[in-house]
């Protein structure tokens, strides 16, 4: 045991708790280890920690200091690590004509399931251990506030704390499930010798379980928005309750598995034949669903959230960073970011400042994450969702790139790029004047401040209409709900402008919700793992593929939309005006055939064609676009469904022979 000690205290994936508390924990911090060695006057008890009300709230503003990371919600798993799938990859597929996988070392090797091993020893690696530092740091919380005789005395706000380190584990304990599979279970601080911290997988399924019990005591302890002075930057009910929808929902759903799972399991009959993809049985499955619909009719029916009255105006309010005083409380959580301190939202993933301009300053953006195409059809005309969603254009200068000159703001048309439509959530244009007086004398890259939204209430009525859905399919009436399935769906699509879908096949609504969901939340970091648990993520991924190369497909109204329409909008002072974006619906206002005419609507300044050209690009693109999960001509993955991440050789050498990887990966 001895020999592994030293290694253990440098790595935060086996340091499940910490055994020494000093006053440089309570500042907010993801590595756990920095505090092992405290020493002096400035070390507190945990008694001394935990019967104070501001010390154990900086204990817990280290755990949210923790959520803001590169390696976490900063960058990793708020843009990076949500990629690929149907509706959103990252930028830059085509990395070389002579041999498309050559970029594997990058996220675009990653976001393509191209994943072995040696790809974890960086920033995977990193990502894993940082999960697991905030698991340690909030089993040593939530030990230390159960144990203060402030929460044994039934203080209010020692039990919102309470709540609040055990949402924060399950989100941290969630990730590290859907990224990794099974992984360590350790809900409790390590002891002094450190005994309890050298373990082998778990079943995840057991982990879910845990976590499900540990939000319905959050969901007690926790108050809503606005009471008790909490805001949607502190975790609070109504997160609490949306979590547990969520993974209810997951426990419920497809998975792949190391093992067949034995006879509370079901196999989907065309999985990998060593690594089975499985679900519990229906009996099982009615348990968890029920729990899902629970949860969130108990949001639906607090009237504490609802839904923004306009699309547009609640991603203008996350940009301009005053999401925290959303009056109408659409968001559950967000994490809280600085500006000019880290966020990667609006950066890495947004409208692309291509060049310096008078109007914006300094190119700080690389558009990491992408569209597809295939979204962009998928929108029913008048959506007003489409406009924000798919940013058709860049931002460029009269200077050209000439990063030493400033120049007039042009806006350019994004053309054949199926795979490198921006994402319209995040634009400069909605950024605060704070914001862009920093960019405008910027010389480099710093944090955009833009808070990630881990929830909105758009989320808890899906799931809802999802879970009663499921209920019925297997043969249940859900009778306490606050609303009907299609009613709750009805709420998202009045919204958007577009028809209600209402019906009483539940297969049928089923496939609505695959596809609202892909509507409502492009870019957010929902649409990957919602995919997985209904087994859908590379037979979406194939449908985009087929798109791609054929240049049509069937939108989610079942018309039939070809990729060689033409784009028409409005200019206004030379600028895209992009609420008059149209995608193929006004062919037939188009006199002749040929790039010279004009659109005859007065309203529309010019057309082009959407798609259409440089197809050697675009079947490339195809063929290497999740290559990994579903195979392209050079490589096949001999793993089918593996969308897994494999653990790095570090962490299992650390784990002293425990662990191992699974999956084919070496």
């Amino acid at each position: 045991m001895n020999k592994y000690i030293s290694k253990i205290k440098k790595n935060a994936a086996l340091l499940f708790a910490l055994p020494v508390m000093g006053s440089a924990m309570l500042a907010s911090c993801s590595q756990c280890g920095d505090f092992l060695d405290q020493k002096g006057k400035t070390n507190y008890s945990a008694q001394e920690v935990y019967e104070s009300v501001q010390m154990t709230q900086m204990r817990l503003n280290a755990l949210y200091g923790a959520l803001t990371t590169d390696r976490t919600y900063a960058q990793d798993l708020a843009v990076s690590f949500c990629n690929n799938t149907d509706i959103e990859c990252v930028d830059g597929l085509y990395a070389n004509k002579d041999g498309r996988r050559d970029n594997l070392s990058t996220y675009r090797g990653w976001g393509n399931y191209y994943n072995n091993s040696l790809l974890a020893e960086s920033k995977n690696y990193d990502m894993y251990n940082e999960l697991f530092g905030i698991v340690g740091n909030a089993n040593l919380t939530i030990e230390g506030i159960s144990a203060s005789e402030l929460y044994n005395n039934g203080d209010a706000q020692a039990k919102a704390f309470l709540g609040e380190a055990l949402t924060m584990r399950a989100v941290a304990y969630f990730d590290l499930v859907r990224l990794y599979g099974d992984v360590p279970m350790q809900f409790e601080s390590a002891k002094d010798d450190l005994s309890n911290v050298i373990k082998g997988k778990t079943n995840r399924d057991v982990i879910l379980d845990q976590l499900l019990a540990d939000l319905t005591k959050a969901a007690e302890l926790l108050p809503w928005v606005d009471e008790m002075g909490y805001t949607t930057e502190r975790v609070t009910k109504g997160y609490a309750l949306g979590l547990k929808a969520q993974i209810a929902l997951t426990r419920a759903g497809w998975a792949i598995r190391e093992k067949d799972m034995g006879a509370d399991y079901v196999s989907e009959a065309d999985a990998d034949a060593t690594y089975p993809t499985q679900r519990p049985t229906d009996a099982v499955r009615k348990q968890y669903i029920r729990m899902a619909a629970d949860a969130a009719n108990e949001v639906i029916k607090s009237q504490k959230h609802k839904l923004n009255p306009s699309f547009k105006d609640l991603w203008a309010g996350i940009d301009a960073a005053q999401a925290t005083y959303n009056a109408d409380k659409e968001i559950l959580f967000q994490i809280p970011f600085g500006l000019n301190k880290s966020g990667e939202l609006g950066y890495s993933v947004g409208i692309r400042l291509e060049y310096q301009t008078a109007d914006f300053g300094y190119t700080n953006s690389t558009g990491h994450m992408s569209l597809t195409a295939k979204l962009l059809y998928d929108y029913e005309k008048n959506d007003k969702r489409r406009p924000v969603t798919c940013g058709m254009y860049s931002i460029r200068s009269t200077a050209g790139q000439n990063f030493n000159k400033e120049g007039q703001r042009i806006d350019n048309f994004i053309g054949n790029k199926p795979f490198g439509i921006p994402c319209g959530k995040w634009d400069p244009r909605n950024m605060s004047t704070e914001w862009l007086s920093i960019n405008k004398v910027a010389g480099g890259k710093f944090g955009y401040g833009i808070n990630y939204v881990k929830m909105r209430y758009a989320q808890v009525l899906m799931m809802y209409a999802e879970a009663v859905n499921e209920l019925e399919a297997l043969g249940e009436t859900y009778n306490t709900g606050a609303m009907s399935k299609n009613e709750a769906l009805k709420l998202i699509r009045q919204r958007a402008g577009v028809d209600d879908i209402t019906t009483t096949d539940c297969d049928k609504f089923f496939t609505a919700i695959v596809n609202e969901n892909a509507l409502e939340f492009a870019g957010e970091g929902v649409r990957k793992y919602d995919l997985i648990r209904w087994n859908l993520l590379a037979e979406k991924i194939m449908e985009t593929r087929n798109a791609t190369v054929s240049k049509k497909q069937m939108n989610s109204k079942g018309e039939e939309m070809n990729w060689d329409a033409k784009i028409a909008f409005k200019l206004v002072d030379g600028m895209v005006d992009e609420s008059t974006l149209s995608i193929g619906y006004y062919q037939q206002q188009i006199k002749g055939g040929t790039a010279k005419e004009k659109v005859s609507d007065p309203k529309i300044g010019e057309w082009k064609t959407a798609f259409g050209t440089e197809a050697e690009d675009q079947l490339n693109d195809a063929n290497y676009y999740c290559g990994g999960l579903i195979g392209c001509p050079d490589y096949q993955p001999e793993v089918k469904n593996r969308y897994i991440l494999p653990l790095s050789n570090q962490t299992i050498s650390a784990a002293g022979g425990m662990m191992e990887n699974s999956y084919g990966y070496k």
